[in-house]
């Protein structure tokens, strides 16, 4: 059941990347039809358009995390034999994007709130800013779980491999 969910919330996070970069992309495609060939620039595009491709692609982010292919220097991890040396290598580069994830839930979350109290709008459409902030904690609040997920993992694999090192010897 529990898996089912996440299936579910995968499937959900796909789509918003999707159609999030579709619409950003589409948009200034067409903001850019509207200026050099109709000679009538949209001015909103500038507003939208990135609105679309920020959020579609921090969802990104959780979705390479999902997938454990987020961006990593591996000349090191490669140069490195030792299973233990290359599990504690990954802990240590979780626990780092868990903290930093922390950190943008934490303070996306005071961002959010600082940009609502203030009645901030954007120029030309006078959508509130807040509402293209709130992207911030959220993603922040779910690539802490991604991390807690991944961590979970590497740590049931480190008994694995313990596990198996006992029978070996």
């Amino acid at each position: 059941m529990r898996k089912k969910r996440f299936k579910s919330y995968d499937k959900v996070e796909d789509i918003i990347a999707g159609i999030g970069l579709i619409l950003g992309v589409g948009i200034i495609f067409i903001g850019i039809i509207a200026r050099y060939i109709f000679d009538h620039p949209l001015t909103f595009v500038d507003e939208i358009a990135p609105i679309f491709i920020v959020w579609s692609t921090l969802v990104g982010y959780s979705i390479a995390l999902r997938k454990d292919e987020h961006v990593k220097m591996d000349i090191l991890y490669t140069a490195i034999k030792s299973p233990v040396l290359r599990m504690l290598m990954d802990l240590f580069s979780y626990l780092c994007g868990f903290l930093f994830c922390t950190f943008m839930m934490v303070y996306g979350y005071r961002s959010m709130i600082m940009q609502r109290n203030m009645n901030r709008v954007t120029q030309i459409l006078e959508f509130p800013i807040w509402i293209t902030y709130l992207i911030i904690p959220f993603i922040g609040a779910v690539m802490i779980i991604r991390y807690i997920g991944l961590i979970a993992k590497l740590l049931r694999r480190g008994r694995e491999v313990e596990h198996t090192e006992e029978k070996e010897g």
